[in-house]
């Protein structure tokens, strides 16, 4: 598989946790796993009580593609 690579303004993205979900697949209950795992990384939400998530594109990408994903112009 071919190297993905994610722009830096790609870095500013942050999805819910529903939208994580969505778009990688993933049930909510999945998702709860994986970050009690440590196999992602999420940040408290600035809305409302701070309980709800936040998870970046680059962590999306990492669990839709794996190891091949990079950020453009870090080193290697």
């Amino acid at each position: 598989m071919s190297e993905i690579i994610l722009d830096r303004n790609d870095l500013l993205r942050m999805y819910t946790a529903g939208e994580f979900c969505e778009r990688a697949g993933v049930s909510r209950r999945t998702l709860d796993r994986m970050l009690s795992r440590g196999e992602l990384q999420a940040v408290p939400g600035s809305r409302g009580n701070g309980k709800t998530l936040r998870i970046s594109a680059l962590e999306l990408a990492r669990v839709i593609y794996g190891d091949s994903v990079s950020v453009a112009g870090d080193a290697q």
